[in-house]
């Protein structure tokens, strides 16, 4: 159960100097970024302890062609889930706040199958749809080696929840 929900903003995309086959193209194929307007917590299953979202974090939401967007919209039921997701895969760790208010590394270098498994997880204690969750879980199986790979290669400064 979410208690608090993710306060979020929408980055701006400036297209002024795009020329008109540009902009088409960014029509076409843009997938709307969300940043992060303050931390965020959400419960960590079968503890006290939280997972930390860290200010400032820029994340797209459900990854997926645009094409796709009528059959599982990127805001939509599994937005919170990606969230979490697309902070692991991008660092492979999470911020977790323990019990005593220490944070720390949570699962660092766990790799892509632990965190498509979590996102699962998570997905099925917030929206209770199996089906869903078993074909977004296959969907990360087949084509999410896409994005972890791409992570990978991107050396992204660390951030930090405003606590440390």
């Amino acid at each position: 159960m979410i208690k608090n929900m993710p306060k979020l903003s929408p980055v701006h995309t400036d297209l002024a100097d795009f020329t008109k086959e540009q902009r088409y193209h960014h029509w076409r194929t843009f997938k709307r970024q969300w940043e992060l307007l303050e931390d965020w917590s959400y419960p960590l299953h079968g503890s006290e302890d939280k997972i930390i979202i860290p200010k400032s974090f820029r994340f797209d939401g459900v990854t997926m062609p645009k094409y796709l967007h009528w059959f599982l919209s990127p805001t939509g039921i599994l937005f919170v889930p990606s969230l979490i997701h697309d902070f692991a895969y991008r660092y492979d760790y999470l911020w977790v706040e323990k019990s005593d208010g220490s944070l720390v590394k949570y699962e660092e270098k766990a790799g892509r199958e632990y965190w498509d498994n979590m996102f699962k997880e998570i997905s099925l204690e917030l929206n209770k749809m199996c089906g869903l969750n078993a074909f977004s879980r296959g969907i990360l199986y087949f084509f999410g080696g896409i994005s972890w790979n791409r992570n990978r290669a991107k050396i992204e400064p660390e951030i930090k929840p405003h606590r440390l």
